[in-house]
């Protein structure tokens, strides 16, 4: 039976503190949404279209059901009850990243004292990298929700004998399968530590609750199982070696690579998240130093008292939201999350570790020459002191990257922001005007300028796209006309306002002293010369 440390229900200041930081979790994510980052991602434009025709009642594929059904449907109802723009399409990440704060809480005060789990929750608030991956239409979140509840459910189910927790806990489990395709490896890993204590552990194999956890979950996911074991080579290993190079992660070879790994895996503590252009994460380590000090002494202690269950559980833990790691190294940063919520929790023993010897230092001192009450409440209050600094230190260091990042080139350019710029202005157009667009990067039919501007019409001009590159690309004007120049083709204004001397520019964006765009308006009959309405 899992160690029990704490059964007492918990009180109206536990109830009221994971109540407010619920709360600041939620404004800090949504906190202007649809503007920090600024631009979209391709993957929130595609998971919006399927949430679309979700609405639409289109029936979506086996591909969307096997990277993420379940964050598309939640998306979709965020879509039904609100408008369509990318602050409602990433309000499906914002409600699933607030819902972490409380489960992560559950799942750690069922192993861990009130300290730990209060301090764990504190950091998920306030961390970089759950703060990101909230406020992006991604459904890493949803994938990090489903494992933490699927968790906490299976201690409850084996620590109180419950068959119906067991039930529900292999249900949450199954159902994970269907909110990211990145839960597959929970998933394994998960099956793979519990038969591995089954075996070791002969009183546990007695229990049916551990059986029953598994046994549902396999039912709950057997679409997706059926659909990865039936083409596991396209499905799995394709993936690994088509998109990540890594074809022998899963072969004797990439098994050897393993204890390098683990202790890169380790080491990200100090060292920076490689990232990975897709989510423009930022390079910076997991913790702050000062932080990655007390991780060291965390997992010290975590060591010492390996012989109780918790422990065994909180390095199983760590261990399954790393082996993304070990089968990818170098890839996302976004996929390393729920090893870094484990991170957290090593960093709330080790900070717990010195608040407890505070506590007990104080009142050693104090106890000669004041009664034990007064001298109890010095040094919880000098513990709390201490551990608001840190609390307060470790955000101020989570709010210098987050700004870092959110004016990173780098996010400037997977967010398309610079289109995103154009397809508001044209949206302030209507449907008044023609477009001929020019852009190296987004072509004019594009998720972005459906989502921004779904009632303007135009074409392409840049050779990018299907035009020639010139102003001419499309022809004859055949009314009023916009030219929208964006990247390379911001030198095609000086030929445009060579062909129409006094053409009006309707349009200029400038960032950071950089032209972002230009936009030049040609009324119909054209001002000047109506002969320059068509190709010499």
């Amino acid at each position: 039976m899992l160690d029990r440390h704490d059964s007492a229900a918990p009180g109206v200041v536990e109830i009221s503190l994971v109540a407010a930081l619920t709360i600041i979790a939620l404004v800090v994510r949504v906190w202007n949404l649809g503007e920090v980052p600024y631009g979209t991602h391709g993957d929130e434009l595609v998971l919006a279209e399927d949430a679309q025709r979700l609405l639409d009642g289109t029936r979506l594929d086996t591909w969307v059901w096997a990277k993420a059904m379940i964050y598309v449907g939640w998306m979709a109802l965020m879509l039904r009850i609100g408008e369509t723009d990318i602050a409602t399409i990433r309000l499906a990440s914002a409600t699933l990243g607030t819902a972490i704060i409380p489960v992560g809480y559950l799942l750690v005060r069922s192993l861990f004292p009130f300290r730990v789990a209060i301090l764990s929750a504190a950091m998920l608030v306030v961390s970089l990298w759950f703060v990101l991956q909230s406020r992006i239409a991604f459904p890493m979140v949803s994938a990090i929700l489903f494992a933490m509840l699927a968790m906490y459910l299976s201690i409850l189910a084996v620590r109180h004998r419950r068959w119906w927790l067991a039930a529900l806990a292999g249900i949450v489990l199954g159902l994970g399968l269907y909110t990211y395709k990145l839960f597959l490896i929970y998933f394994v890993g998960f099956w793979g530590a519990s038969i591995l204590a089954l075996l070791i552990n002969p009183e546990l194999r007695r229990q049916k609750y551990v059986w029953i956890i598994l046994g549902v979950s396999v039912l709950t996911s057997l679409r997706l199982l059926t659909h990865y074991i039936t083409d596991f080579d396209s499905v799995v290993l394709g993936n690994l070696r088509d998109e990540y190079g890594r074809g022998s992660a899963l072969s004797p070879e990439g098994w050897l690579e393993i204890p390098g790994l683990a202790l890169h895996a380790i080491l990200l503590v100090n060292n920076p998240v490689s990232g990975g252009s897709i989510d423009a994460a930022p390079r910076v380590p997991i913790v702050p130093l000062i932080p990655a000090v007390f991780f060291w002494l965390g997992l010290a202690v975590t060591v010492i008292l390996m012989k109780q269950r918790r422990y065994q559980l909180l390095l199983v833990g760590w261990l399954i939201g790393m082996l993304p790691i070990l089968v990818v190294p170098g890839s996302e940063g976004r996929r390393y999350l729920f090893g870094i919520f484990f991170v957290l929790v090593i960093v709330s023993i080790g900070l717990n570790a010195i608040l407890s010897l505070l506590i007990e230092t104080v009142r050693g001192e104090l106890s000669s020459r004041t009664n034990q009450g007064i001298a109890r409440r010095v040094g919880y209050g000098a513990a709390s002191v201490l551990a608001t600094i840190f609390i307060s230190l470790f955000s101020l260091s989570s709010f210098l990257d987050f700004n870092y990042w959110r004016n990173s080139g780098e996010l400037r350019w997977f967010f398309s922001q610079d289109s995103i710029h154009a397809f508001e202005f044209i949206q302030t157009l209507g449907d008044e005007s023609d477009i001929r667009y020019y852009s190296a990067r987004v072509p004019f039919d594009s998720r972005e300028r459906r989502l921004i501007a779904p009632v303007a019409v135009g074409l392409d001009g840049g050779n990018h796209h299907g035009g020639d590159g010139t102003i001419w690309s499309g022809g004859a004007l055949r009314g009023s006309t916009v030219f929208v120049f964006i990247d390379e083709y911001l030198p095609l204004a000086a030929e445009l306002e060579a062909a129409w001397p006094g053409v009006q520019k309707v349009a200029e964006h400038i960032r950071d002293g950089e032209t972002v765009y230009l936009a030049y308006l040609i009324p119909y009959p054209d001002i000047g010369d109506t002969s320059a309405t068509r190709p010499p």
